[in-house]
């Protein structure tokens, strides 16, 4: 991952794609600019399995008959203890919490493209990689349109804190670091956390499962290598 020319005083306000593009199979490259022309240059790499997100927009597309054009996506991004989930709450919905989520904009190669943009765009932080995709979820948003379909991925930032967090804030007024019980029982800080889908709050939950399994499947590996280490030495 490689960003160049980011002043401190650059904010993800009107920041439009100019050019995005792969470097080689597990790496992709997006180019962005804000209103102040500062060119950022994010080199985020992918999971080999994301590989059937590594495709042209409109090949996607034509993989999900039946909802409503464009397709969306949203980051599932982890605090660095990976306990907590970065929610936004949008401008023109103000009771309703949301991961950082748009839609795959006219112009970009890919989804992947996509995840990598949503989450400078909406949040500020600079995508290191996609790890994996937690699956879909639909809403209705403008009935009697079909619905909306949106590809949720988890997604490892390059400074995942609180600080770090800089809202576009022409979609977002606020922003939360939530855990799996307050996920689970739908609240946070006091006050009830209602959800922009309950399919959403299911997403979330999938997100919080498959990192701990991963973290339980690290501590197995470190302890085999720990005990494979102990038996050559003996």
């Amino acid at each position: 991952m490689s960003v160049d020319l980011i002043p401190t005083e650059t904010t993800p306000k009107s920041i439009a794609i100019v050019r995005n593009e792969d470097t080689n199979n597990n790496v992709v490259h997006v180019e962005s600019h804000t209103y102040r022309t500062v060119i950022v240059h994010i080199l985020a790499h992918f999971n080999p399995r994301l590989a059937a997100f590594h495709m042209p927009v409109s090949s996607l597309s034509m993989l999900n008959p039946g909802v409503r054009a464009p397709l969306e996506v949203s980051a599932i991004v982890f605090n660095a203890q990976r306990d907590k989930v970065l929610l936004l709450q949008r401008v023109h919905a103000p009771n309703a919490w949301e991961l950082p989520s748009c839609g795959i904009m006219d112009g970009e190669k890919t989804a992947l493209h996509a995840v990598v943009r949503t989450v400078h765009q909406c949040s500020g932080q600079i995508a290191q990689s996609i790890t994996r995709t937690i699956g879909f979820y639909e809403y209705e948003s403008y009935p009697p349109l079909p619905p909306c379909r949106r590809y949720c991925f988890v997604v490892e930032v390059d400074h995942p804190e609180e600080e770090e967090v800089a809202l576009w804030l022409e979609l977002y007024q606020s922003f939360a670091w939530v855990t799996e019980d307050e996920v689970n029982e739908e609240r946070h800080g006091g006050s009830a956390l209602r959800f922009h889908s309950h399919a959403l709050r299911w997403i979330i939950q999938k997100a919080f499962r498959a990192v701990r399994e991963e973290r339980q499947g690290e501590t197995s590996d470190e302890e085999k290598d720990t005990t494979g280490h102990s038996q050559s030495s003996a």
